[in-house]
């Protein structure tokens, strides 16, 4: 090697070749660490689509559960207010009838009340009457024991008289 001649243009000319060696190693280092930097957002864009693919995947499927619960409750919301109508109508008619039974226990209740209140006007008045019956078979017995005393008298007399 010693038998070259290191000339200024060959100094040149080997410092432009490793200038341009050096230019495309550092442009090849450069263009690699960028493939990699891309294949790397590459892989975490794929990486995060991949995940918000999964998400939307239980989303939806949460979505269909709650829409399956959703038309569930809907349902049974259903039933329940046709029941409850159905309840409430039942216990109106049965309110009615209770009412109607009130009235007619309380018409005869009433009705009750005033045959007890003629009887008492009636026994009253029978009580009135009994007294009254009483006072005059008193009188009676009084005006019978009086003309048996005084037919009493009236024999002896007779009697007296005869003999």
């Amino acid at each position: 090697m010693s038998a070259i001649q290191w000339t200024p243009e060959l100094l040149t000319a080997v410092s432009a070749i490793i200038a341009l060696l050096v230019g495309s190693l550092t442009t090849a280092l450069i263009k690699n660490r960028k493939q990699v930097q891309l294949e790397t957002q590459l892989e975490l864009v794929t990486s995060s689509n991949e995940a918000l693919f999964q998400a939307k995947t239980e989303l939806e499927n949460s979505s269909y559960q709650l829409q399956l619960a959703n038309s569930q409750v809907t349902q049974r919301l259903e039933y329940l207010t046709a029941n409850s109508q159905t309840t409430e109508q039942r216990l109106l008619t049965d309110l009615k009838q209770s009412k109607q039974k009130i009235d007619e226990v309380n018409e005869r209740l009433e009705q009750s009340r005033e045959r007890h209140s003629q009887a008492e006007i009636a026994l009253k008045a029978s009580a009135t009457s009994a007294a009254s019956l009483e006072k005059r078979q008193q009188e009676l017995r009084e005006s019978v024991q009086q003309l048996q005393e005084k037919l009493e008298t009236e024999r002896t007399e007779a009697k007296l008289s005869a003999e």
